[in-house]
This record gives C-alpha cells, structure tokens and sequence, in this order.
C-alpha cells in the first residue's frame, strides 16, 4: 500500500494540482491584506472560476468519492464475509 495515501497525495507524493491551488488560497486567505481575494477575484469575475470547478475541482471530488464508495463496499463485503465464515464454522 502506497504511505501517501489517506493525504490526498498520488502514488508518487505529488498533491493534485486543484489540492495544491486549494491549499495556497486557503493559506493566502489568511494572509494580510487580502492577498488571496485579489488573486481570486479576476477569476471570479470573469466567470473562469466555474469552468474551473467544472472542469477541474468536481471531476477531482468524484473521482475521490468514487475510491470511497468503493472502498467502503470492498470493507462491507469483507465484514459480511467473515460473519458468515463466524456463523458457519
């Protein structure tokens, strides 16, 4: 099993680049003097920012939610699995 993964990395370390540009306007965000605003702001203008959600941040979420879902199925089956072995032996 990859050590990354759990922190949003890829199987080689890298954060995706949306996780990287989420993590800097988070932290700019808390910068003095609105830095972070100002970065955003042309792009919220122009309307770039639902282009961008659309064609890069949501993609990444539902590919995310997908591992879960599937994840969370893989350990359902495994848990059903083993309280019939547990009955039955």
């Amino acid at each position: 099993m990859c050590p990354h993964r759990g922190l949003g990395l890829d199987d080689e370390g890298n954060q995706p680049r949306e996780l990287t540009a989420a993590n800097a306007n988070a932290i700019l965000n808390l910068a003095t003097g609105s830095f972070g605003p100002q970065l955003t702001e042309n792009l919220v203008r122009s309307g770039e920012i639902l282009s961008l959600s659309r064609e890069q941040v949501r993609p990444w979420y539902e590919a995310k939610r997908r591992k879960a879902v599937a994840e969370g199925l893989r350990r359902i089956a495994e848990e059903v699995q083993q309280c019939f072995a547990d009955a039955t032996g």
